[in-house]
């Protein structure tokens, strides 16, 4: 009885537990954009009956991070691995792709036919010739027979110089139109290559295999993608009664990755995507001591060399799906450099076995950590080594900075849900519309235009960072130029250019000049005047600037020696000069002020770097 117990047992053991398939695209739900790569997550449904389904997710994107790829269960949902794979597409292409196929093929059919009449032309015009050969040879035999019908020739001969003209010139009107098509073509093929990677089709399936009890319940996939980014710009909208400035904080973005984002949750980040949560591990740094000399110049261009190769390998590391380091080779687990060869190798460059700067093939898993830490280790040694040499304490080593590129990280969430297809053409989408405060005026600068600009100082009292990005102005409905926002924090002010005003004009004149010779120096005087006029039918405040020479030592002196009326600002440091008038209506302001240059008679002034 217990061995027929145990067979039965051996025969169900052996039976294997069959999985559900199912295979869907799933729904794209939110997508994270970063600078040149985005995070999309993806839901899929799963049935309801409880035991083991494996998901095939189809319709992957072609710039899919395949070592990207991981899955997070939703309730009720264990999950035992995940995937990807690629097969042969045998879907039909997006729109995008199918609009420029067929364009392609009609412009190959016009070539086609282009061809065809040019070798009927070039058909025609040897029947033409052999028409004339014919029409030659029988005019001498009916002159020679005394037969000859002179208006039968002279039609024949106008009927074969008519034909070979109109063939010729329609000839060159196919070669021209054949070049154009020809040029068209390529120009379809490249964009064509741009959408498609230049690769051959296939489609990228992940392939996600769960445990679930019953009930509904679903899996979100997520992965890295190219082909994607963002930058930020601007609307500069203000009214035209100067009473309130808007600024539109728009996101021009970059969406190439071969899927379409469709009412998804969007947001925008300055970060690098990571998928590593776990700090760099610091091993032990060992030294000792050698005969070498250290050529200084190298060890700092070698130093910066190496910071930036460990900067670097350090923004790349949280992207495991993407890179891999080339680590040096080490025998155990303490990091060491002995002399400046292993430093910067014997060639005097920076040695190719620390850090390296390569990544190679794509991996996972602690192993491929610990190669990215090893690097890590390695080149901050070798930095540290330079840190530790003896130099001159006067002049300290270059700074070890690791902040990112970008600056600050910020991350903004959109506040409703946006589609993006992919496409080869940047796409603009709204971030915020932030009321500002502003505060209105004019700036003439004689000595560099006659125009006089209108600025607006708007202080950011939202509660979002602003990043550096291009600016389109608007005042009323009217744009009035382009410019640019400087990145600004919560609180922080800055200025905008509201364009030229019209009923201004400034100019800057020479009026007077002397000079005279006191012991050893010459004294030069001179007189300016700075002329605004008024068009308009208001009076108008206008910050008028202006700047004296600035002496890069105490061997020219210069000199305000007055001013009408007083300069608001005087820089003594810069030189530069500001005055606030009011210029009247239909009227005009001058601003006058002397200075004065003493400097070695013998010597003259020149401009400076």
């Amino acid at each position: 009885m217990s061995r027929l117990i145990a067979l039965v047992l051996l025969v169900v053991a052996a039976v294997p537990l069959s999985a559900e398939t199912v295979t869907a695209p799933g729904k794209v739900t939110a997508v994270t954009v970063f600078q040149g790569q985005a995070l999309v997550t993806r839901v899929i449904e799963l049935p309801e009956d409880a035991g083991l389904v494996e998901a095939v997710v189809t319709e992957l994107p072609e710039q899919l991070l395949a070592g990207s790829l991981y899955a997070e269960p939703g309730e009720g949902v264990e999950v035992r691995s995940v995937r990807t794979r690629n097969r042969p597409a045998d879907s039909a292409p997006r729109e995008e792709v199918k609009a420029i196929e067929a364009q392609i093929k009609d412009l190959g059919r016009q070539l086609r036919a282009l061809q065809r009449e040019r070798a009927m032309i070039s058909q025609r015009m040897n029947y033409l010739n052999q028409l004339e050969q014919f029409t030659s040879t029988k005019a001498t035999e009916d002159l020679n027979g005394g037969v000859l019908n002179a208006e039968a020739l002279r039609e024949l001969t106008d009927l074969v110089f008519t034909q070979r003209e109109a063939a010729m010139e329609r000839e060159l009107e196919a070669i021209s139109e054949e070049e154009d098509l020809q040029a068209e073509l390529q120009l379809a093929q490249r964009e064509l290559a741009t959408l498609t990677g230049g690769g051959e089709k296939t489609t990228r399936e992940a392939v996600v295999f769960v445990s679930k009890e019953k009930g509904a319940a679903s899996v979100r996939l997520m992965y890295l993608v190219g082909g994607a980014k963002w930058s930020p710009s601007y609307n500069v909208r203000a009214k035209e009664d100067r009473s309130g400035v808007t600024l539109e904080y728009n996101a021009s973005v970059t969406q190439m990755s071969g899927e379409d984002w469709t009412d998804v949750e969007m947001t925008l980040s300055t970060a690098t995507p990571s998928l590593v949560a776990t700090s760099p591990k610091l091993e032990p740094l060992t030294v000792k001591l050698a005969a070498a000399e250290v050529d200084r110049v190298k060890q700092a261009q070698s130093r910066r060399q190496l910071a930036a190769q460990q900067k670097s390998l350090a923004d790349n590391r949280g992207n495991m799906a993407q890179y891999a380091p080339s680590a040096p080779a080490m025998a155990g687990r303490s990091i060491s450099a002995t002399s400046e060869d292993d430093l910067f190798g014997a060639d005097g460059g920076v040695a190719g076995g620390i850090g390296g700067g390569g990544f190679g093939a794509v991996y996972n898993g602690a192993e491929g950590i610990d190669q990215f830490d090893l690097s890590l280790n390695a080149l901050a040694c070798a930095v540290q080594v330079l840190d530790l040499q003896a130099g001159d304490a006067s002049k300290p080593a270059p700074s070890q900075s690791m902040e990112s590129n970008e600056g600050l990280s910020i991350v903004y969430r959109l506040p409703n849900k946006t589609s993006l297809p992919s496409r080869s053409d940047q796409q603009l989408i709204q971030i915020a519309a932030l009321p500002m405060e502003a505060d209105f005026y004019r700036v003439a600068t004689p000595v560099l235009t006659s125009y006089v600009y209108q600025e607006a100082k708007l202080s950011n009292t939202s509660d979002v960072v602003l990043l550096a990005g291009p600016a389109a102005t608007f005042l009323g409905d009217r744009f009035v130029g382009r410019g640019s926002i400087p990145q600004a924090t919560i609180g922080e002010s800055f200025t905008v250019g509201l364009g030229i005003d019209e009923s201004l004009r400034a100019s800057r004149k020479l009026a007077d000049k002397s000079d005279r010779v006191q012991g050893g120096n010459r004294i030069a005087s001179f007189d300016y005047e700075l002329v605004l006029e008024n068009f308009g039918d208001d009076a108008t405040e206008v910050r008028i600037r202006d700047r004296l020479p600035k002496s890069e030592g105490e061997a020219i002196k210069v000199t305000l020696v007055e001013s009408d009326p007083k300069a608001k600002e005087a820089g003594e440091k810069d030189g530069l000069l500001e005055w606030r008038v009011e210029v009247p209506a239909e009227g005009e302001k001058t601003v006058a002020y002397t200075m004065s240059i003493e400097h070695d008679k013998n010597l003259q002034i020149v401009g400076g770097k």
